[in-house]
């Protein structure tokens, strides 16, 4: 096996393990390869020589914990709440359940607004580009209602087309936004 085909391997194999240590453990191998190669073992003598990638990351995998027992370590509580603090919890429902409530809904009618003003968007588009191709068929002779018409209908499309470039823009900003506080 060459040596770009066993890191890959070892990397999809610890893909539970946080990026840092995956990049640090690559490294390591990589360098314990080097050293083998300058003690004159050619490089599929020096990978096969590190062993089998599966018994290297379950290895690596128990040294450093498996991602379940971090998960849990993080989000289970350490001790019991107390009964007066389950009182408290209980008692300032009231209080902390409407804020919450009212964080929600404020969130959600953001989401249906955006989503609404696209929409608009998209029916101002078709509505210009429908009034575009229905001037030559209008009834009105006269030269400047049909101006009239061309002008609304590239305008229509225009602030259309402006609406809804600024909401992907919007989406794409939350998209990298979310991703990068994800980390």
């Amino acid at each position: 096996m060459k040596r770009q085909a066993f890191l890959e391997a070892l990397k999809l194999a610890l893909k539970d393990l946080p990026e840092q240590e995956i990049q640090s453990s690559l490294a390591y191998f990589n360098e314990m390869i080097d050293d083998r190669i300058d003690d004159g073992m050619t490089e599929e003598e020096a990978v096969t020589d590190m062993g089998h990638v599966d018994e290297i990351a379950t290895k690596l995998l128990v040294e450093n914990q498996t991602l379940v027992k971090r998960v849990k370590d993080k989000f289970i509580p350490k001790r019991r709440l107390a009964t007066w603090e389950m009182i408290l919890i209980i008692l300032g429902f009231p209080i902390w359940g409407s804020l919450l409530l009212a964080v929600v809904t404020i969130f959600l009618s953001l989401i249906i607004t955006v989503i609404s003003i696209g929409l608009g968007a998209i029916a101002g588009i078709l509505t210009g580009v429908a009034l575009l191709f229905a001037v030559p068929f209008s009834t009105n002779n006269s030269l400047d209602g049909q101006l009239l018409s061309i002008a609304l209908s590239l305008l229509s499309i225009g602030l259309g087309l402006l609406v809804f470039s600024w909401i992907v823009q919007l989406f794409h900003f939350a998209k990298t936004y979310a991703k990068q506080h994800r980390k």
